[in-house]
């Protein structure tokens, strides 16, 4: 009866059947039990962890490696790390050994996690017990160091697999592939491309996505239609990702009629366009000032039954406040709250432009801090929007008190904050403050540039002739 509900995927039942056998003294085999649990784990974590612990403490049903393995790794998934590693050490204090499926989930939920350093020691840890990493081990580990800008080591870590007689697979080249477009370095990417065809490997429509994004960020855009066409040729059929890809390119090139041909491709196909599509579409209309066309791009997606995101308000934001029409930015984004829908650090970022432009730094401060009560970050952008904003107003005060909180939240001012910034000093003649702000921006790695200095050497000038 349990078996027969796990099939038909009812976690209830199941359950019930379980309970009924233990209460009659009986005990399921540990195949019945895991599966079980592998059901529960991937529809309900909290019953499956209850399921698994009370097993674990009366005994009754025996647990294994695969019992601890679907757990760990359902937690893992879901960004509970530390409770996956308490269970890892549970498992070696009942005697149990790690072995290496239990490893690799372990290993590449922290890399996901960008824990880089736990996934290093755990890759340790795992050739010191004599377990040697797999194909799915390497590629969880050059991704982990992909994600946090360690491309050398990465790319040290492929040699490496290859060397010790590891092949890589699909995801391998897809990581590797997509890392080397990222930037913009095509060669080597197209290279592995076709050594993974001659290893016996068929390309997917990820491996095809990547290449195709990559293409359209240098431009080469009918290189990336000529790919389109190979990729149907060879009976891999394009996904709305890859279309959406494509029109991102030819939008950000200008060529709109070339993207609407590409909407109508993509419709015919049978691939449904997405809010990213015509997100894309309406910021291509509005940055042409083609309000017609974003305005049907608009409709067009109202109609199919999507739902305006987050992104498509930022979007319509930003191209008023660019306007100069503040109040209807704020229109958009008070509907955009009344929808449910929070603003995000980008959203923020245009508003407090459009605020500072318009010269309403009281405001844009008032948004700024309210962006941090909503615990986001600000960027480098919106601060040093907001220092270009007050030294517009002549306010060297609010300037240099928000420089001093940018480099003690560990941000870099860019060179034109610490430059308008120096330059208001001088025309304030506070040469002194102006001459710490210039140590301090050559500690920070950037060398004064000539209108720095001539702004310095005219300031003193003026103030000496007068």
């Amino acid at each position: 009866m349990i078996d027969a509900h796990i099939k038909l995927r009812k976690p209830e039942p199941s359950l019930f059947y379980l309970h009924r056998m233990l209460d009659c003294g009986l005990v399921p085999t540990s195949n019945t039990f895991n599966n079980l649990l592998l059901l529960l784990s991937t529809s309900h974590l909290p019953k499956a962890l209850t399921l698994f612990h009370n097993a674990y403490a009366n005994g009754r049903i025996p647990l294994d490696a695969y019992s601890f393995n679907i757990v760990i790794s359902r937690l893992c998934h879901s960004g509970q790390l530390d409770e996956a590693l308490q269970l890892q050490t549970l498992f070696e204090r009942r005697g149990g050994v790690p072995n290496l499926v239990m490893f690799t989930t372990l290993i590449d939920g922290h890399c996901k996690n960008g824990s880089l350093e736990e996934s290093r020691q755990l890759f340790i840890r795992m050739r010191e017990l004599g377990l040697a990493p797999n194909e799915f081990t390497y590629t969880a580990m050059m991704n982990g160091y992909f994600r946090q800008g360690f491309k050398k080591e990465g790319i040290q870590l492929y040699d490496e697999m290859k060397c010790v007689g590891v092949v890589p697979n699909l995801y391998t080249y897809n990581s590797l592939m997509a890392e080397y477009c990222k930037d913009y370095n095509l060669d080597p990417a197209f290279n592995l491309f076709d050594e993974m065809r001659h290893s016996g490997f068929v390309p997917n429509v990820v491996s095809y996505n990547i290449l195709i994004g990559g293409l359209c960020r240098l431009r080469r855009l009918k290189d990336a239609v000529d790919l389109l066409g190979n990729m149907k040729e060879v009976g891999i059929r394009p996904s709305s990702i890859t279309f959406n890809i494509l029109m991102k390119g030819f939008c950000k090139a200008g060529s709109m009629p070339t993207a609407m041909k590409l909407l109508d491709e993509m419709k015919a196909s049978g691939s449904s366009p997405t809010a990213i599509t015509y997100n894309t579409l309406i910021a291509a209309f509005l940055k042409s000032a083609d309000l017609v066309g974003a305005a049907s791009a608009y409709k067009e997606m109202k109609e199919r039954g999507l739902h305006p995101t987050q992104a498509t308000y930022t979007i319509l934001i930003d191209a008023f406040a660019r306007n100069g029409d503040m109040e209807m930015a704020f229109g958009i984004y008070h509907s955009m709250e009344r929808f449910g829908l929070q603003g995000d650090v980008y959203t923020f970022g245009v508003l407090i432009r459009g605020l500072c432009t318009e010269g309403s730094m009281k405001s844009a401060m008032n948004l700024f801090r309210s962006m941090i009560s909503m615990r986001l970050k600000p960027s480098n952008v919106i601060y040093d929007t907001l220092i270009f904003g007050y030294c517009s107003q002549g306010s060297t005060f609010r300037s240099l008190q928000l420089l001093r909180e940018m480099t003690g939240n560990g941000m870099v001012p860019n060179i034109s904050s610490y430059g308008l910034t120096i330059r208001l000093l001088c025309k304030q003649g506070k040469f002194k403050e102006a001459e710490v702000l210039l140590n301090e921006m050559q500690v920070a790695g950037f060398l004064p540039n000539d209108w720095i200095y001539r702004a310095i050497s005219d300031a003193k000038l003026r103030c000496f002739l007068l």
